[in-house]
């Protein structure tokens, strides 16, 4: 089995559970290769011996771990420490499947805890797990390469407190005009992110559906849209203003005039490692028992 490490590196918590997560690997005999994100070999040495210091037998599992940007990775899983955030920056640069172990604050897509991280990295090793494939939303624009979303995307104002008045479309048809400060185009996963802040329904991830949501809308009459997945989506802005484009919150591009934009199921999908097959319970803990 070969595996990969993306780590955020920016808070001791994330350190610590990285180095637990290599020194665990390491000692696996299974274990072919061992693939470290190239960011974490540009840490300072006095980091990386933290990482590495209890790990016996180093210097002859050296040869096991090589260093590599995500986009290179050649390997079955990645895993992923952070949060949300870590886990989706991976999925944009890689279609490797992902294995999120929790070093932020919430992570609602996050499987596994500090508290169970070996029995939740014992469970990977012995392909004791089944995948839970998301889909993804793909967005056109100007003919842009722009990133497949995996929660959603948000066209909104360019400036704050200032709304903007957009026609949607669903497969041609025209659906509503809303006044707003923007919309949201959210997948059943992006359905518990931005989306359901802003009002949506929390979408089941087996249901085949995008919600379209209205941000800060000026009607009361105006409501969130549920449709199938298989259907095109154009969000046409309609006062000449410029908007910005906002993928997951990672990519942002800011679009012009009256150009629509359009939205439709992705070829791809993004695919995780599960344990735990209860999405309720899952919503419990993390968005209501928080």
């Amino acid at each position: 089995m070969k595996l990969g490490i993306t780590s955020r590196l920016d808070t001791e918590q994330a350190i610590r559970i990285l180095g637990k997560t290599i020194s665990y690997l390491l000692s696996v005999t299974s274990l072919s290769e061992l693939t470290l994100d190239i960011e974490i070999q540009n840490l300072t040495n006095s980091r990386k011996e933290i990482l590495f210091k209890n790990i016996e037998n180093r210097k002859m599992l050296r040869n096991k771990i090589h260093y590599a940007p995500l986009e290179d990775f050649d390997v079955d899983v990645i895993v992923t420490i952070g949060g949300d955030g870590t886990i989706l920056r991976t999925i944009h640069r890689t279609d490797k499947r992902v294995l999120p172990i929790n070093a932020g604050i919430v992570g609602f897509l996050t499987e596994v805890e500090e508290e169970n991280l070996e029995i939740g990295l014992g469970k990977l090793i012995d392909e004791d797990y089944f995948i839970d494939a998301r889909p993804r939303l793909k967005t056109e624009y100007r003919g842009l390469d722009i990133i497949h979303a995996v929660n959603e995307a948000v066209i909104h104002t360019a400036q704050v407190a200032k709304m903007r008045s957009f026609r949607i479309f669903i497969d041609g048809f025209e659906a509503e005009t809303i006044r707003a400060d923007g919309v949201i185009v959210a997948t059943p996963t992006g359905s518990t992110c931005y989306a359901m802040s802003a009002g949506s329904p929390i979408l089941d991830p087996k249901v085949p559906a995008f919600t379209i949501v209205p941000i800060s809308s000026f009607s009361l009459a105006t409501r969130p849209i549920v449709v199938p997945d298989s259907s095109e989506i154009e969000v046409r802005p309609l006062d000449g203003k410029p908007s910005l484009l906002v993928l997951d919150g990672q990519q942002t591009i800011e679009t012009e005039g009256r150009e629509s934009l359009y939205f439709t199921r992705s070829e791809k999908k993004a695919e995780f490692i599960r344990f735990e097959q209860n999405f309720y319970k899952r919503v419990w803990s993390k968005l209501i028992g928080y």
